[in-house]
């Protein structure tokens, strides 16, 4: 548990038990209250979308070290954000989890793809297969540097679908990212899901920016 779990506040550095699982009660008080009130409206292609929190503040930066410093013990709490924000919602549980991929080369560099570890997680706790079934064909250039036309475009050209994706008609498909703002990337992304015929694509994201 302890490896999952660490001894101090993943948002504000305060030492904690265990038992607290990675937040303070301050904090875990903020971000839940953020929870019940964030709206988020789902891109054209995607069915529902919920994310955890906003990005800002502690959270962000928390984040941005799983990123950045190479910090993936902050893994595992926000993932449990996730799922309760999920539960939140009244949101069923879906037949499949997949993830936005992270170009090879990236991945390489960084050690992890968060966005699959948040879904390899999520599939743990709920008993839902996780299934890889996209693609980042180009090593483009980072979103967040982009305008919102420049997203579109770049998500247009950045994404496959995996060729070994199998049947999907009638299926519930969960499709998770670390975080969404203008939803030019999910939205690009669940177009090319669409093509197997899935009855709903929802979307989880750790942060809405």
């Amino acid at each position: 548990m302890s490896l999952l779990f660490p001894a101090h506040c993943i948002l504000c550095g305060q030492t904690i038990s265990e038992q607290a699982r990675g937040l303070c009660k301050a904090c875990r008080a903020q971000i839940e209250t953020e929870m019940q009130t964030l709206t988020c409206y789902p891109p054209e292609y995607v069915s529902d979308l919920v994310c955890a929190a906003q990005y800002r503040g502690s959270y962000r930066a928390a984040l941005l070290h799983i990123k950045y410093a190479h910090e993936p013990y902050r893994l595992y709490p926000i993932a449990e954000l996730m799922a309760q924000a999920w539960d939140w919602h009244q949101m069923p549980l879906p037949d499949v989890i997949t993830c936005v991929p992270m170009h090879g080369w990236h991945k390489f560099r960084r050690g992890f793809n968060q966005s699959e570890e948040f879904a390899k997680y999520l599939s743990e706790m709920w008993g839902v297969p996780y299934v890889p079934m996209l693609q980042r064909k180009l090593c483009s250039h980072k979103q967040a540097r982009l305008s919102a036309a420049q997203r579109q475009e770049n998500a247009a050209r950045s994404f496959v679908r995996r060729k070994d994706v199998g049947e999907l008609t009638g299926q519930h498909i969960l499709l998770v990212d670390d975080i969404v703002t203008t939803g030019a990337t999910v939205s690009h992304c669940a177009q090319l899901l669409r093509e197997k015929k899935p009855e709903k694509i929802w979307v989880l994201a750790a942060a809405k920016a």
